[in-house]
């Protein structure tokens, strides 16, 4: 199901929008490939384009070797354009000079005398200035402050280092943020990690994000995904793949929220599996459940066959209820109609005479819809708008 082949429409695809299409505005978030002139395109993930005379916005993966103009990558935004401004969101490959660039994932750049902003994989190798990684910011600059989301390698110290994923750190004296996959040894010391944040302190105060190891106990932990924890009298908060065991407290999971506790409140973001009954439990990725009779919000991965009741997925919402309203965010699978469909990433559908939303990977066959592809939005409907 490829969107190409279309003309005389408005499209706007999130991630990886294939399209040739031209004389009409084009919205590409991920990987929108696009050999179109004499328009405005807007890519956001791997917006692949050799286009010129034009006003390109690239969020991930953004492709380009124009020149002349104003050029926003988001996600490996590769570019060999000088004499402008150049904003990396994801991958932005960048070797310009005498400009101001920011990357948001895996921006590599050499560039130096200037701000650079990394958010994902932002490696960069300058030093005096200040540099802010979101995802794999791999960085040994020294003396400054460096702030990583995704997989924030770094061997500083004496300084504030914030990691969001993955951020591996030796540091110690210091506050660390990581996000996801923050591993970290150090102690005596206030230590964030929201995903993958791996941990083996204690007396502290930990917020995890995803996949929160930790084996602590008497104290205060946050896990946003993966936060698989074995503690019980404490507070735990997980949002991606939560794994718990505990009972008689409150467990909020975001992603793999897994829990077979009953008698209290769970909170799922990211494939948050629940055999629970008579409560309220919100899932976020991959929210596997059999519940009925209950409330159930789906992020990501949303599993269920519940049905007489309100469900939202965001990632992967499978799903083959009937006469409810489901939202998905993330590879929302779904063969329901008569109802209205929300996809955020991969949706899924073979819906009809629905509106239905997609995000990421928007895969559809429906027609006589409104459709909405954000990333990797794949389709091969007519006679529609899609955004």
């Amino acid at each position: 199901m490829r969107p190409w082949g279309y003309s005389s429409r408005t499209v706007g695809y999130d991630s990886r929008g294939y399209s040739s299409d031209s004389s009409r505005t084009v919205g590409y978030e991920t990987r929108c490939y696009s050999s179109d002139s004499s328009r405005t395109v807007g890519y956001d993930t791997r917006g692949y384009s050799s286009d010129s005379s034009r006003t390109v916005g690239y969020d991930s993966r953004g492709c380009s070797s124009d020149s002349s103009r104003t050029v926003g990558y988001d996600s490996r935004g590769y570019s060999s354009d000088s004499s402008r401004t150049v904003g990396y969101d994801s991958r932005g490959y960048s070797s310009d000079s005498s400009r101001t660039v920011g990357y948001d994932t895996l921006g590599y750049s050499s560039d130096s005398s200037r701000t650079v902003g990394y958010d994902s994989r932002g490696y960069s190798s300058d030093s005096s200035r200040t540099v802010g990684y979101d995802t794999r910011g791999y960085s040994s600059d020294r003396s400054r402050t460096v702030g990583y989301d995704t997989w924030g390698y770094s061997s500083d110290r004496c300084r504030s280092v914030g990691y969001d994923t993955l951020g591996y750190s030796s540091d110690r004296s210091r506050t660390v943020g990581y996000d996801t996959r923050g591993y970290s040894r150090e102690s005596s010391r206030t230590v964030g990690y929201d995903t993958r944040g791996y941990s083996s302190d204690s007396s502290r105060s930990v917020g995890y994000d995803t996949r929160v190891y930790s084996s602590d106990s008497s104290r205060t932990v946050r896990y946003d995904t993966r936060g698989y924890s074995s503690d019980s009298s404490r507070t735990v908060r997980y949002d991606t793949r939560g794994y718990s065991s505990d009972s008689s407290r409150t467990v909020g999971y975001d992603t793999w929220g897994y829990s077979s506790d009953s008698s209290r409140t769970v909170r799922y973001d990211t494939r948050g599996y629940s055999s629970d009954s008579s409560r309220t439990v919100r899932y976020d990725t991959r929210g596997y459940s059999s519940d009925s009779s209950r409330t159930v919000g789906y992020d990501t991965r949303g599993y269920s066959s519940d049905s007489s009741r309100t469900v939202g997925y965001d990632t992967r919402d499978y799903s083959s209820d009937s006469s409810r309203t489901v939202g998905y965010d993330t590879r929302g699978f779904s063969s329901d109609s008569s109802r209205t469909v929300g996809y955020d990433t991969r949706g899924y559908s073979s819906g009809s005479s629905k509106t239905v939303g997609y995000d990421t990977r928007g895969y559809s066959s429906d027609s006589s819809r409104t459709v909405g592809f954000d990333t990797r939005g794949y389709s091969s409907d007519s006679s529609r708008t899609v955004g």
